[in-house]
């Protein structure tokens, strides 16, 4: 058998066997792609092809990854072990579709080889996965390695108290449940390395076509910009929060006091957060300290906490919208793969994300802090949770996300124009 390098107009290789029998993914020609409506056919006549080459290989992906955290979780009585598969699923799921499993195929090819073969978009569509899937897998572990051992997140903490818990209904009530539903979400970054051969949707070789949608690549980009952005200004906003700290451009709704200094003429000097104190009476000094008192907010409403309630649910679902349209914008998409975004906003909306955190907020902070119950019910009357409302165009937090969105965008445009 000879293996033959072929080139693409977006920088990949494609190695074709002269071997008939050699079905291989990375042996498939890069040839002109039939219509959408072609490929949706070739999908639904093809039912068994579709759950054989993505579903099934990515439920057995995030089952392993899922049986892992389980049983890491139950050891260490932290149930927030299972936040990490939900990077870990698609990241993993991508790179082992994408380089990965070629080396374990009929004929092996090596992993620089493999990732050599990707095209452009396909490159593109991996680094963001990689940089999503990445950037929040460092997130939840870091948290979780902050907290105090055998702690868990506060919400996770109020269930394991609940009247009825146990590991093993938490396995088929919250493990299972989301082994499929990652998996749907997983979608967009699997199809384009496993159902190129089979469907014919691979990279369209007409200039006239590529020129035609780069609107859509610049579009894609430009999502995926402002939906990491969203998401990196969340969790760090909250955490300057949570520390007493501003939140950067504009910030200071919170109590001035936190980060002033007081001085009396006894010589007596106080400095927030934390109520340091130092006092000299009659030559002797005495220290003391005691807790914030008084902060006039307990919950985090600026910055982009203040364009929705869950900015970083918001930034997540962009993330994953600009999957599917930078596959559309290379000719690599196929219908099934519009499933995954649309999976990633129900989960989000309806059946975990905003709410069930949310009824683990009001359910705590009724029970611990019923002044904070009060903001909290306040804050969801003045602020819709997932989607802004018109008015948020008048929050300069929104142009920031959308100017960082513009950048990757022009960016992206720039890039190609000098390649």
């Amino acid at each position: 058998m000879v293996i033959k390098s072929t080139s693409n107009p977006w920088g990949g290789h494609s190695y074709v066997s002269d071997d008939p029998s050699d079905f291989h993914t990375l042996s498939r020609p890069r040839t002109a792609c039939p219509t959408f409506s072609t490929t949706l056919k070739t999908s639904l006549l093809c039912p068994g092809l579709l759950i054989h080459s993505t579903l099934l290989p990515s439920l057995a992906i995030n089952s392993s990854l899922a049986g892992i955290a389980y049983t890491v979780a139950r050891l260490t009585n932290r149930l927030e072990v299972k936040d990490l598969i939900w990077p870990l699923g698609p990241l993993l799921n991508a790179w082992w579709s994408a380089v990965f499993r070629h080396s374990f195929a009929h004929h092996p090819v090596s992993i620089p080889t493999a990732y050599k073969a990707l095209a452009r978009p396909e490159k593109l569509v991996l680094a963001g996965v990689t940089l999503w899937g990445g950037r929040l897998f460092y997130r939840v572990l870091s948290r979780m390695l902050k907290r105090e051992k055998g702690r868990d997140k506060p919400a996770y903490e109020s269930l394991k108290r609940q009247h009825g818990f146990s590991w093993n209904r938490i396995w088929w009530k919250m493990f299972m449940p989301e082994i499929g539903w990652l998996s749907l979400i997983s979608l967009p970054v699997v199809t384009p390395f496993r159902l190129g051969y089979y469907s014919g949707a691979v990279i369209q070789q007409s200039l006239t076509t590529t020129t035609q949608k780069g609107w859509a690549q610049a579009l894609s980009v430009g999502l995926f910009t402002m939906g990491l952005t969203m998401e990196v200004l969340a969790d760090w906003q909250l955490d300057r929060f949570k520390m007493g700290k501003g939140i950067g451009i504009g910030s200071g709704t919170r109590s001035q006091a936190d980060s002033m200094e007081k001085e009396n003429g006894n010589g007596v000097k106080f400095t927030q957060p934390d109520w340091t104190a130092e006092a000299g009476v009659d030559g002797r000094k005495v220290s003391f300290s005691r807790e914030r008192e008084n902060r006039e907010e307990k919950i985090c409403k600026e910055g982009v906490w203040g364009i929705v309630r869950h900015p970083n649910y918001l930034g997540d679902a962009l993330v994953h919208l600009s999957f599917p349209l930078m596959l559309y914008a290379s000719d690599l998409l196929t219908p099934i793969a519009v499933l995954g975004p649309l999976a990633n906003y129900l989960y989000l909306r309806y059946v975990g994300g905003d709410k069930i955190d949310e009824y683990s907020r009001a359910r705590r902070y009724s029970s611990e802090d019923v002044s904070k119950k009060i903001e909290f019910d306040r804050y969801r009357r003045e602020r819709n949770s997932f989607w802004p409302d018109k008015s948020q165009i008048y929050n300069k937090w929104t142009w920031i996300v959308v100017g960082c969105g513009a950048a990757g965008a022009l960016a992206e445009r720039f890039i190609m124009g000098v390649v």
